[in-house]
């Protein structure tokens, strides 16, 4: 039983890594403890459901690699959607003065970003079947997903009292603006980093299936580390003008 809930706690514990990054990296958007009971259960469904879907189907997708690459290429297409909204959004806050909409925090493209590669790992547990029982097997599921929950709440919990504390510290617009700022660049370079790690994972598994030479490990997740630093170069001070006009909207609401 021991080894049992050690394979399981390790397995919770891989898959999580990305949920939990991203999770610290949107600290601006946990300013209630409703979002984090939203974000960790809708986390941690998603990754109990799908590496089941993922083991259900596990012998289609070890026997066709190009399977496996198509949910990491769909994974780092969402990341990279989820960059290009947040450039976006702050880019027309310098122009609009708009409030960034936290409030729709989180969506369910967040969610199934983060989530796509768990589809993946149900297929590994293809081999552990031959030991456990139908019992362990069902339950395994359960248990994966409960500890992922439990990881990205105490993620959010942190997340959280950051998020408030900052709040308190940043009485003046510039400061706020400041922060804002940083957690910004944060959530981009996270985005962009899992958008990067996924189109990693998809050649990869595309290159052994073709027989082909593979690019070096994490050539792709560094390449587009690169890219949104280059873009926060181009557009690092409308990000700050525009996080500012949003901090002032707001200040101008509140006294309103």
């Amino acid at each position: 039983m021991g080894s049992y809930l050690l394979v399981n706690l390790a397995i919770a514990t891989g898959i999580s890594a990305d949920a939990v990054i991203v999770t610290l990296a949107n600290l601006r958007r946990f300013d209630r403890p409703s979002v984090v009971w939203r974000w960790s259960s809708a986390v941690g469904l998603t990754h109990w459901l799908l590496p089941f879907v993922g083991f259900l189907g596990g012998w289609w997708l070890l026997r066709y690699p190009a399977l496996r690459a198509a949910v990491y290429g769909v994974a780092a297409l969402a990341m990279a959607g989820l960059a290009r909204n947040a450039f976006r959004g702050a880019l027309a806050a310098e122009v609009e003065g708009a409030v960034p909409a936290d409030r729709a925090f989180p969506t369910w493209g967040l969610v199934w970003a983060v989530s796509l590669d768990a589809l993946a790992t149900g297929p590994g547990k293809v081999s552990a079947a031959a030991t456990w029982s139908t019992a362990q097997m069902a339950w395994s599921f359960v248990i994966v997903g409960a500890t992922v929950a439990i990881y990205v709440f105490g993620a959010g919990l942190v997340a959280w009292r950051l998020c408030i504390r900052v709040g308190r510290e940043s009485g003046d617009g510039h400061r706020m603006a400041g922060w804002r700022t940083v957690f910004l660049a944060l959530e981009t370079f996270t985005f962009g980093a899992f958008a990067g790690l996924g189109l990693d994972r998809a050649v990869a598994e595309l290159t052994t299936a073709l027989g082909v030479g593979a690019l070096p490990l994490g050539a792709l997740a560094w390449a587009s580390v690169a890219a949104v630093g280059g873009l926060w170069v181009r557009w690092g001070r409308r990000m700050y003008r525009g996080q500012l006009r949003a901090v002032v909207a707001e200040f101008a609401s509140r006294d309103g």
